[in-house]
């Protein structure tokens, strides 16, 4: 729920969708795999903190993009082909050169408390409860 003092944005993005929209008019992810859907534009509501990451991957629309699209979905799976479904995510200390020495810190602390996870497959619990 957004309170009217949160700062949020409404950003048109292009995802994935199916063809058909639920009884309720929402969309749907697609299957990129199965091609059950076509590249749509989706308004989606963006609070700071429901970013997770971001890309550095920049493609360049051209300004009518209604008219293109076929060309902005072939974009879209020559993208995904190119970087295996995973594409690059934005590093703040390398990409957005942030010099701040408290991030360099919490980010040596994450990767550091990351590797120590995978390394004692505690990530893995559900299969061992």
């Amino acid at each position: 729920m957004i309170q009217s003092n949160d700062v949020h944005y409404v950003l048109d993005v292009y995802r994935y969708v199916k063809d058909r929209l639920t009884g309720d008019n929402m969309c749907q992810p697609g299957d990129i795999t199965a091609r059950d859907g076509r590249l749509g534009i989706v308004p989606v509501v963006l609070h700071a903190s429901t970013v997770h990451s971001i890309s550095t991957i920049q493609i360049k629309l051209p300004h009518n993009h209604k008219q293109v699209e076929p060309t902005v979905e072939m974009m879209y799976f020559e993208l995904l082909k190119r970087f295996s479904g995973e594409l690059p995510l934005l590093h703040p200390l390398n990409d957005m050169e942030i010099g701040s020495s408290t991030l360099k810190k919490l980010i040596e602390g994450q990767r550091s408390i990351t590797e120590k996870l995978n390394e004692s497959n505690i990530s893995g619990l559900t299969e061992a409860e």
